[in-house]
């Protein structure tokens, strides 16, 4: 069920990001203002967009997240699987989604300090790292 919701889930977002979508809402947002001299403009009329848009965005927003998510799990893996195979790299940044803020802030300004001390291009390896 889970890979099966995954699937209809990023289809969705796909189709979300379309500009064939966004004809159809053109088109679908027209037709309901045209027919409001129809309804009379009436309560009814205007309830049935207000909830209808109220409910798409909800469902989709719930669906860019979780496909966001998943990207950011997949990016993650990559990078991992990329400081794994570089020789010098170091390893403490594989774990870095379970850091704290206050760890990445000081990992990030000890970085910092490293790349002003060294030139690019110049920079050793550290020994016994990578594969």
């Amino acid at each position: 069920m889970t890979d099966f919701f995954r699937r209809a889930a990023h289809k969705v977002v796909l189709l979300a990001g379309s500009w064939q979508l966004f004809v159809l809402s053109i088109v679908l947002l027209l037709i309901w203002g045209l027919s409001g001299p129809v309804f009379g403009f009436s309560d009814a009329w205007q309830l049935v967009v207000n909830t209808s848009t109220t409910i798409l965005t909800y469902l989709l927003g719930i669906l860019i997240l979780l496909e966001a998510n998943r990207q950011s799990k997949e990016s993650k893996v990559v990078h991992d699987e990329l400081i794994k195979a570089i020789r010098g790299a170091r390893d403490e940044l594989i774990n870095i989604d379970q850091m704290s803020e206050e760890e990445i802030d000081l990992l990030e300004a000890k970085l910092r300090r490293r790349a002003r001390a060294e030139p690019a291009g110049r920079r050793p390896a550290k020994k016994g790292a990578g594969r």
